[in-house]
């Protein structure tokens, strides 16, 4: 991936037209909010994961019914998930 020196709105390169790559925009999901740090989806992933423990106290929480409520507010592939929570479990 390569990105533009002082640009840090685009990341990696899609073709473009005659074989030309361009930078592609970041969405604003992909980006950090100034207050904590977290995406809207780290945040939506951290949501559930409390309302779940909410409903199971003293219990840990599958994996599958996360995955399963979090389905429901955002598209997330299962690989996406678990490489998502292997780096909130690293902060």
């Amino acid at each position: 991936m390569k990105r533009r020196t002082g640009d840090a709105r685009f990341v990696g390169a899609s073709p473009g037209p005659r074989g030309k790559k361009r930078a592609r925009a970041v969405t604003e999901a992909e980006l950090p909010d100034v207050r904590d740090g977290l995406t809207s989806l780290e945040r939506a992933v951290l949501v559930t994961l409390a309302e779940c423990q909410r409903e199971h106290p003293g219990r840990p929480v599958p994996t599958a019914l996360l995955y399963g409520r979090l389905s429901e507010r955002v598209d997330l592939r299962p690989d996406e998930l678990m490489a998502l929570l292997a780096r909130l479990a690293r902060r």
